[in-house]
Protein backbone atom coordinates (compact mmCIF):
# COMPACT_ATOMS: atom_id res chain seq x y z
CA UNK A 1 0.00 0.00 0.00
CA UNK A 2 1.13 3.46 -0.69
CA UNK A 3 0.14 7.34 0.52
CA UNK A 4 0.34 9.15 -2.78
CA UNK A 5 0.86 12.61 -1.13
CA UNK A 6 1.63 14.36 -4.17
CA UNK A 7 -1.86 13.35 -5.48
CA UNK A 8 -4.42 12.77 -2.51
CA UNK A 9 -4.72 9.35 -3.07
CA UNK A 10 -3.73 5.34 -1.71
CA UNK A 11 -2.47 3.31 -4.51
CA UNK A 12 -2.55 -1.10 -3.77
CA UNK A 13 0.02 -2.83 -5.44
CA UNK A 14 -1.31 -6.33 -5.99
CA UNK A 15 -0.47 -9.65 -7.74
CA UNK A 16 -2.01 -10.73 -10.51
CA UNK A 17 -2.50 -9.84 -14.30
CA UNK A 18 1.16 -11.89 -15.41
CA UNK A 19 2.53 -9.82 -12.83
CA UNK A 20 2.16 -6.70 -10.79
CA UNK A 21 -0.73 -4.65 -10.54
CA UNK A 22 -2.65 -1.23 -9.31
CA UNK A 23 -5.77 -0.46 -7.83
CA UNK A 24 -6.24 3.70 -6.73
CA UNK A 25 -8.49 5.15 -4.06
CA UNK A 26 -9.32 8.68 -3.51
CA UNK A 27 -11.54 7.47 -0.34
CA UNK A 28 -10.17 4.09 0.83
CA UNK A 29 -13.24 2.67 0.02
CA UNK A 30 -14.05 2.74 -3.63
CA UNK A 31 -11.48 1.73 -5.97
CA UNK A 32 -10.51 1.18 -9.64
CA UNK A 33 -10.24 -2.10 -11.21
CA UNK A 34 -6.87 -3.42 -11.17
CA UNK A 35 -4.55 -2.43 -13.99
CA UNK A 36 -0.81 -4.39 -15.18
CA UNK A 37 1.63 -2.25 -14.36
CA UNK A 38 4.45 -4.66 -14.44
CA UNK A 39 4.85 -8.10 -16.42
CA UNK A 40 6.77 -11.26 -15.75
CA UNK A 41 9.34 -11.57 -18.71
CA UNK A 42 9.12 -15.44 -18.48
CA UNK A 43 8.57 -18.11 -16.41
CA UNK A 44 11.46 -17.59 -14.41
CA UNK A 45 10.76 -14.45 -13.72
CA UNK A 46 8.31 -13.97 -10.82
CA UNK A 47 7.52 -10.69 -9.51
CA UNK A 48 6.89 -11.49 -6.05
CA UNK A 49 5.82 -7.95 -4.26
CA UNK A 50 5.83 -4.58 -4.57
CA UNK A 51 5.69 -1.43 -2.87
CA UNK A 52 6.09 2.15 -3.78
CA UNK A 53 6.71 5.95 -1.81
CA UNK A 54 6.71 9.11 -2.96
CA UNK A 55 10.37 10.75 -3.19
CA UNK A 56 10.54 14.36 -4.29
CA UNK A 57 8.40 15.20 -7.01
CA UNK A 58 8.26 11.28 -8.17
CA UNK A 59 8.29 7.81 -6.95
CA UNK A 60 10.26 5.13 -6.71
CA UNK A 61 9.89 1.67 -5.15
CA UNK A 62 11.16 -1.47 -4.41
CA UNK A 63 10.07 -5.06 -6.22
CA UNK A 64 11.00 -8.46 -4.17
CA UNK A 65 12.80 -10.87 -7.95
CA UNK A 66 12.08 -14.30 -7.31
CA UNK A 67 14.35 -16.18 -9.92
CA UNK A 68 12.82 -19.36 -10.09
CA UNK A 69 15.98 -21.32 -12.15
CA UNK A 70 16.71 -24.23 -10.70
CA UNK A 71 20.42 -23.40 -9.95
CA UNK A 72 19.44 -20.29 -8.21
CA UNK A 73 16.24 -20.02 -6.84
CA UNK A 74 16.98 -16.65 -4.86
CA UNK A 75 15.04 -12.99 -4.54
CA UNK A 76 16.33 -9.97 -4.99
CA UNK A 77 15.20 -6.07 -4.40
CA UNK A 78 14.75 -4.24 -7.60
CA UNK A 79 14.35 -0.42 -7.87
CA UNK A 80 11.27 0.47 -9.46
CA UNK A 81 10.50 4.30 -10.56
CA UNK A 82 7.50 5.96 -12.02
CA UNK A 83 6.57 9.51 -12.84
CA UNK A 84 3.10 9.56 -12.22
CA UNK A 85 2.53 6.67 -9.81
CA UNK A 86 0.45 4.42 -12.34
CA UNK A 87 3.10 3.52 -14.88
CA UNK A 88 6.12 1.99 -13.59
CA UNK A 89 9.14 0.52 -14.61
CA UNK A 90 12.41 -1.44 -13.40
CA UNK A 91 15.23 0.68 -13.00
CA UNK A 92 18.10 -0.36 -15.38
CA UNK A 93 20.63 -1.10 -12.69
CA UNK A 94 21.72 -3.81 -10.49
CA UNK A 95 19.39 -4.91 -7.57
CA UNK A 96 19.30 -2.98 -4.48
CA UNK A 97 20.06 -5.68 -2.10
CA UNK A 98 20.73 -9.56 -2.98
CA UNK A 99 21.13 -12.60 -1.55
CA UNK A 100 24.59 -13.08 1.04
CA UNK A 101 27.60 -15.07 1.24
CA UNK A 102 26.78 -19.22 1.51
CA UNK A 103 25.83 -19.86 5.72
CA UNK A 104 24.67 -15.95 5.97
CA UNK A 105 21.13 -15.35 7.58
CA UNK A 106 19.71 -13.68 4.16
CA UNK A 107 21.21 -15.95 1.65
CA UNK A 108 18.09 -17.36 -0.42
CA UNK A 109 15.32 -14.92 0.21
CA UNK A 110 15.68 -11.17 0.28
CA UNK A 111 11.80 -9.69 0.55
CA UNK A 112 10.93 -5.94 1.40
CA UNK A 113 9.08 -4.74 4.44
CA UNK A 114 6.55 -2.23 2.80
CA UNK A 115 7.93 0.82 4.46
CA UNK A 116 9.68 3.42 2.28
CA UNK A 117 13.30 4.16 3.30
CA UNK A 118 14.03 6.33 7.20
CA UNK A 119 16.60 8.80 6.29
CA UNK A 120 19.24 9.22 9.76
CA UNK A 121 21.16 12.70 8.35
CA UNK A 122 22.56 12.07 5.06
CA UNK A 123 21.95 8.05 4.94
CA UNK A 124 18.94 6.27 3.81
CA UNK A 125 18.10 3.06 5.61
CA UNK A 126 16.13 0.60 3.93
CA UNK A 127 14.77 -2.30 5.91
CA UNK A 128 14.16 -5.89 4.54
CA UNK A 129 13.30 -9.60 5.38
CA UNK A 130 16.13 -11.76 4.53
CA UNK A 131 16.16 -15.76 5.15
CA UNK A 132 18.27 -18.76 4.51
CA UNK A 133 16.10 -21.15 2.73
CA UNK A 134 14.75 -20.72 -0.96
CA UNK A 135 11.07 -19.64 -1.47
CA UNK A 136 9.92 -23.13 -2.34
CA UNK A 137 11.39 -24.13 1.28
CA UNK A 138 10.08 -20.99 3.21
CA UNK A 139 8.05 -21.74 6.26
CA UNK A 140 10.52 -24.62 7.56
CA UNK A 141 10.75 -24.59 11.32
CA UNK A 142 14.75 -24.83 11.38
CA UNK A 143 14.54 -21.84 8.46
CA UNK A 144 16.48 -18.83 9.64
CA UNK A 145 14.66 -15.32 8.86
CA UNK A 146 15.45 -11.99 10.82
CA UNK A 147 15.27 -7.82 9.31
CA UNK A 148 18.29 -6.63 8.02
CA UNK A 149 19.16 -2.83 6.86
CA UNK A 150 21.24 -1.37 4.83
CA UNK A 151 22.57 1.59 4.54
CA UNK A 152 22.94 3.80 1.26
CA UNK A 153 24.05 7.93 0.72
CA UNK A 154 20.85 9.96 0.79
CA UNK A 155 19.56 10.35 -2.80
CA UNK A 156 22.21 7.61 -4.29
CA UNK A 157 20.06 4.87 -5.91
CA UNK A 158 21.73 4.97 -8.67
CA UNK A 159 24.52 6.78 -10.14
CA UNK A 160 26.64 7.21 -13.21
CA UNK A 161 30.22 6.84 -12.77
CA UNK A 162 33.02 7.62 -14.91
CA UNK A 163 36.22 5.05 -12.99
CA UNK A 164 38.81 6.55 -15.51
CA UNK A 165 41.16 8.95 -14.95
CA UNK A 166 40.43 10.12 -17.98
CA UNK A 167 37.17 13.23 -18.29
CA UNK A 168 33.75 11.98 -19.49
CA UNK A 169 30.94 14.38 -19.52
CA UNK A 170 26.72 14.17 -19.18
CA UNK A 171 24.55 16.76 -21.57
CA UNK A 172 21.70 17.73 -19.43
CA UNK A 173 18.18 18.23 -21.12
CA UNK A 174 16.69 21.63 -21.54
CA UNK A 175 15.18 22.89 -18.56
CA UNK A 176 14.64 25.90 -16.19
CA UNK A 177 16.86 27.67 -13.62
CA UNK A 178 14.14 28.07 -10.80
CA UNK A 179 16.64 28.72 -8.29
CA UNK A 180 19.81 30.07 -7.47
CA UNK A 181 21.99 27.59 -6.23
CA UNK A 182 23.23 24.20 -8.24
CA UNK A 183 23.79 21.01 -5.92
CA UNK A 184 25.38 18.37 -7.09
CA UNK A 185 25.41 14.99 -5.21
CA UNK A 186 28.20 13.12 -6.29
CA UNK A 187 31.01 10.96 -4.70
CA UNK A 188 34.96 10.53 -5.76
CA UNK A 189 36.48 6.78 -6.44
CA UNK A 190 39.98 8.19 -5.92
CA UNK A 191 41.18 11.74 -6.12
CA UNK A 192 37.45 12.37 -8.01
CA UNK A 193 36.97 15.39 -9.68
CA UNK A 194 34.13 17.34 -10.64
CA UNK A 195 33.31 20.60 -12.91
CA UNK A 196 29.82 21.68 -14.44
CA UNK A 197 29.39 24.16 -17.31
CA UNK A 198 26.34 25.96 -18.29
CA UNK A 199 25.19 25.98 -21.85
CA UNK A 200 22.11 27.25 -24.20
CA UNK A 201 19.36 24.89 -25.12
CA UNK A 202 21.20 24.75 -28.32
CA UNK A 203 24.49 24.15 -26.55
CA UNK A 204 26.32 26.78 -26.38
CA UNK A 205 28.84 28.35 -23.81
CA UNK A 206 26.88 30.78 -21.55
CA UNK A 207 29.90 33.43 -20.65
CA UNK A 208 31.32 33.32 -17.81
CA UNK A 209 30.00 29.85 -16.90
CA UNK A 210 32.18 27.17 -18.87
CA UNK A 211 34.08 24.73 -17.39
CA UNK A 212 37.46 26.01 -16.68
CA UNK A 213 35.30 28.80 -14.42
CA UNK A 214 33.97 26.00 -12.07
CA UNK A 215 35.34 26.33 -8.32
CA UNK A 216 34.40 23.40 -7.70
CA UNK A 217 37.54 20.66 -8.93
CA UNK A 218 38.32 17.92 -5.95
CA UNK A 219 35.73 15.87 -3.46
CA UNK A 220 35.80 15.13 -0.06
CA UNK A 221 35.19 11.08 0.07
CA UNK A 222 32.11 11.03 2.78
CA UNK A 223 30.38 14.05 1.71
CA UNK A 224 27.15 14.14 -0.01
CA UNK A 225 25.96 17.29 -2.18
CA UNK A 226 28.35 20.28 -3.24
CA UNK A 227 27.58 23.53 -4.30
CA UNK A 228 28.52 24.57 -7.67
CA UNK A 229 29.76 27.78 -8.18
CA UNK A 230 32.02 29.75 -10.96
CA UNK A 231 34.73 32.74 -10.74
CA UNK A 232 31.99 35.71 -11.26
CA UNK A 233 29.31 33.80 -10.40
CA UNK A 234 28.84 32.44 -6.96
CA UNK A 235 25.15 30.95 -8.01
CA UNK A 236 22.58 30.75 -10.81
CA UNK A 237 21.05 34.26 -9.92
CA UNK A 238 21.80 35.47 -13.05
CA UNK A 239 20.19 32.58 -15.06
CA UNK A 240 17.00 32.74 -13.03
CA UNK A 241 14.09 32.06 -15.41
CA UNK A 242 15.97 30.76 -18.42
CA UNK A 243 16.33 27.85 -20.27
CA UNK A 244 19.83 26.36 -20.07
CA UNK A 245 21.84 22.56 -19.50
CA UNK A 246 24.01 21.74 -17.84
CA UNK A 247 27.16 20.06 -18.96
CA UNK A 248 29.02 18.02 -16.36
CA UNK A 249 32.70 16.76 -16.76
CA UNK A 250 33.07 14.01 -13.99
CA UNK A 251 36.72 12.49 -13.60
CA UNK A 252 37.26 8.97 -11.53
CA UNK A 253 33.51 9.98 -9.59
CA UNK A 254 30.03 8.89 -9.55
CA UNK A 255 27.26 11.60 -10.51
CA UNK A 256 24.00 10.85 -8.38
CA UNK A 257 22.23 13.73 -9.21
CA UNK A 258 21.80 17.50 -9.31
CA UNK A 259 18.91 19.71 -7.87
CA UNK A 260 18.43 23.76 -7.70
CA UNK A 261 17.84 25.05 -4.19
CA UNK A 262 17.82 28.24 -2.61
CA UNK A 263 20.67 30.14 -0.37
CA UNK A 264 19.45 28.30 2.87
CA UNK A 265 19.97 25.22 1.03
CA UNK A 266 16.12 24.07 0.92
CA UNK A 267 15.46 22.39 -2.43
Amino acid sequence: MMIDTLRKRYVAFLRGGGGRMISISEDFVHWTPPETVLWHANEEDLLYNQVGFVYGDQYLGFLTHLDRRAQRHTCTLQLVMSRDGEHWQRAPCPPIISPGDTGEWDRFLILLTGAPPVRVGDKLHIYYTGGSATAAQAGRRDMDMAIGVMTIGLDRFVGLANRRRAPGSLLTRPLVVERDQLEVNAEPLMQGRLKVAVLTPDEKLVSGFGHEHCTLHEMEPGKTRYRIGWTDHADLSSLRGQNIRLLFYIESTVLYGYRFSNRAGNG
